[in-house]
Order: C-alpha cells, then structure tokens, then sequence
C-alpha cells in the first residue's frame, strides 16, 4: 500500500526507523491516513497499522480523512476505477476496528479532530471503550442528522 501512495519508503523501512528512534529513546507522533487503503486493502491497512503501532507505540495518534487531490495518481485511480474509496461510515468502522486492534499504552493519545474528519474524537487510549463508544455514537448522530453523508464518499481535494 506504501508504494501504492507513492509513499517512498518501505513497510520494512518503517520498522526500522521506528527502531532507531526506540533505541534512542526518542519518542514519535504517528500520522495516520485513514481510508488510504480503498476498498481493495482496507483490512490489510488496518491490521498493517495495528501491527507496527502495537510494536512501536506512539506518544500520540493523529488520525486524518485521506483526500484526493485532483492530478495525483490516486485521483487518476479513483477516476478509471483501480481505487474504490471507502464511504465516511466505513472510515468511521475503521477507525473503531484499528482503535480496537491497538494493544499500547494507556498514555497514548488517540487525536481523530482533524477537519478533514466526519467523526472527530480524541481520548487517551486507557479510554479505549469510550473512544470506541465515542465514534459509534458519531455515527449514530450522523444517521440522524446527514443519513445520506455517511454512506458516501465527501470530496477532499488535499491531504
């Protein structure tokens, strides 16, 4: 999926990084892209996250809506059909399903508040029932006041 973001680096490279700065004791921000899988490797891109969070864990979470700006690669995927883009209610599930795969400290912050966010909730992970709760309750909401926004894909022309 990194080289399908034209991310530059490998899976491998990532756990290898995350080690060097273990070993030196830095602590790290982890920037998530939630929905960048598409349909086609989205629960891969959970259960890959999961992974190398549950075995570097993060001082904190930061978790934002994928956008697809117009010319990128991505677009012209989206465009001839190689890249399904996952609905606002199935990035909401997967942000509860990766929520619920992190085995980390409590003291990792979740921040889900970014505006590119259709569910914004942040909490500490020793809050990890409420958090779950939390996004469940957003789409609950969200089936009441914009039913037709949670099972389409909103436009995001960055990030």
């Amino acid at each position: 999926m990194l080289k399908l973001l034209n991310k530059g680096y490998t899976s491998s490279q990532e756990y290898e990084t995350l080690e060097k700065l273990k070993n030196s004791k830095i602590k790290y921000i982890s920037l998530l892209m939630g929905g960048a899988g598409g349909k086609q490797f989205r629960q891969a891109h959970i259960e890959d996250t999961a992974k190398l969070l549950n075995t570097y864990p993060p001082k904190m979470i930061s978790i934002i809506t994928t956008g697809i700006a117009t010319g990128t690669k991505l677009a012209e995927m989206r465009d001839n059909g190689e890249f399904v883009q996952l609905t606002e209610r199935e990035i909401i599930e997967d942000e509860i399903a990766l929520i619920d795969a992190l085995n980390v400290p409590g003291s990792v912050y979740f921040f889900g508040h970014h505006q590119n966010n259709v569910a914004r909730v942040s909490r500490h992970l020793k809050d990890k029932d409420n958090l779950i709760d939390g996004f469940k309750q957003k789409i609950k909401d969200l089936e009441i006041s914009h039913p037709e926004m949670l099972d389409s894909s909103l436009i995001r022309e960055y990030l």
